[in-house]
């Protein structure tokens, strides 16, 4: 078990929870706030004077989905229609021919 403590901390849902707690457990996270129970074994690290938020992830990449000939029905290598896209996968467009 791992604890940050005493951080400013930044939740998904928008709030903010100054001097929080977060409870890691096997890597993922178990409990996020204020007045929260440490475990005595726990490792602590201390963000005192910092700010904790959410991951920022970048999966971004282009894996070769640019189809060279064919133009714009080739070019699936960026989604216009939303800026958030989870529906998407790199499969549907690959051309196994190439």
């Amino acid at each position: 078990m791992r604890a940050i403590i005493n951080g400013k901390i930044y939740t998904m849902a928008g709030q903010i929870i100054e001097g929080g707690t977060i409870l890691i457990e096997a890597g993922k996270i178990r409990a996020v706030g204020a007045n929260l129970a440490v475990p005595a074994d726990a490792e602590i690290i201390d963000a005192a004077g910092k700010l904790v938020m959410p991951g920022m992830i970048d999966a971004h990449t282009h894996i070769g989905i640019f189809e060279q000939g064919i133009g714009f029905e080739g070019a699936d290598g960026n989604e216009m229609t939303n800026p958030s896209t989870p529906q998407l996968r790199a499969i549907d467009a690959i051309n196994p021919m190439d």
